[in-house]
């Protein structure tokens, strides 16, 4: 596996990613997040929302710094989106790759390198959620650059434990309160880990779709783990980037994961061959898709969690298959209720 930076960015060299947004999008279907119904007073400055009803906006997290999240829908527990690496709250949780579009056909990951109609929907899986339960998505610094309002700046790369803090200082903030369904994509996953581990009172179920974890350490080698850390780190000094080695410091270190209801969702579309390729012979050798998966393996053991493996889908199942992400959540959802 690779890295790259959001499929929003225009930049033709975004290859596979420890999370890979939805590009562009094109038109046809209506915008139903909560951000296309936020009321013009919440933009250019910091809301304050009570927790109930839909918004999207910036919020004070406090020390000069605000997030953007948006969230809608009710009843409990809240479903929280947390994307990988370089994506925002308006990234691939609000797009569907078009059903017929012909990629969905290719053997590997177009949407990863930025192919495929990607279009605003309703059986997106934030609007999909925000029918049955309350559902928030934010934007982390350095995310949804191309959204009329973005967080607040932090240097880059940063570390994990900055990220889940963020996460609770957010929800806080926005009124938002547990319990919570964590629903991880990619770097997403680490987020999600420590936060579990840090606030287990807060937590009442798991999603992990296509995830980072810390069993990546066991099913790659250490020459490949640290070329990979090297390419997600870099970064332009504006664009997320993250710091692998050091979150698996920060995992090691914290308290073991909650018993929760718990779903790991893989995908079985490998990378672009010749993107990895390009990324080795810059970086060096870099994790298998086949280590990828196993990873996964040893997550869902170790969280006792129902495993979906069979999912016709690149890294980001969220648009490939938005239905299936979808089902899981509210499985979820249903047993912590």
């Amino acid at each position: 596996m690779g890295s790259a930076i959001s499929m929003r960015s225009k930049v033709a060299t975004a290859l596979i990613a420890l999370s890979l947004a939805a590009a562009g999008c094109s038109g046809g279907t209506s915008d139903t997040s909560a951000s296309s119904h936020a009321s013009d007073a919440g933009r250019g400055g910091a809301i304050q929302p009570e927790g109930t009803g839909d918004f999207a906006g910036l919020v004070d997290i406090g020390g000069g710094r605000t997030i953007f999240i948006e969230c809608a829908g009710t009843g409990s527990p809240t479903v929280v989106l947390i994307a990988g690496k370089g994506n925002g709250a308006n990234d691939g949780w609000g797009e569907v790759l078009d059903p017929a579009d012909p990629v969905r056909q290719a053997p590997d990951d177009q949407v990863a390198l930025g192919k495929g109609d990607l279009q605003r929907s309703d059986t997106a899986v934030f609007a999909s959620v925000a029918k049955f339960t309350r559902v928030c998505a934010y934007s982390r610094p350095g995310t949804g650059l191309d959204d009329p309002e973005t967080s607040t700046p932090v240097p880059q790369p940063h570390r994990v434990g900055n990220a889940f803090s963020d996460l609770h200082a957010v929800l806080g903030a926005a009124g938002e309160s547990g319990p919570y369904v964590l629903v991880g994509h990619s770097y997403g996953g680490l987020i999600v880990r420590l936060f579990a581990s840090m606030y287990p009172h807060d937590v009442s179920g798991l999603v992990m779709e296509d995830v980072v974890s810390e069993f990546e350490t066991e099913t790659t080698t250490p020459e490949e783990f640290t070329n990979w850390d090297e390419l997600n780190s870099t970064t332009d000094g504006t664009t997320e980037a993250v710091e692998l080695i050091d979150a698996m410091d920060e995992i090691r270190a914290a308290p073991a994961m909650p018993d929760a209801p718990a779903v790991v969702l893989s995908s079985d579309k490998p990378p672009n061959r010749q993107a990895i390729e390009a990324q080795s012979k810059e970086f060096g050798a870099l994790p298998t898709f086949a280590a990828w998966l196993a990873a996964h393996d040893l997550l869902a053991k170790s969280l006792h969690a129902k495993h979906i493996t069979d999912t016709n889908s690149g890294h980001n199942i969220e648009v490939y298959q938005p239905q299936l992400v979808t089902d899981a959540i509210r499985t979820i959802v249903d047993e912590a209720r």
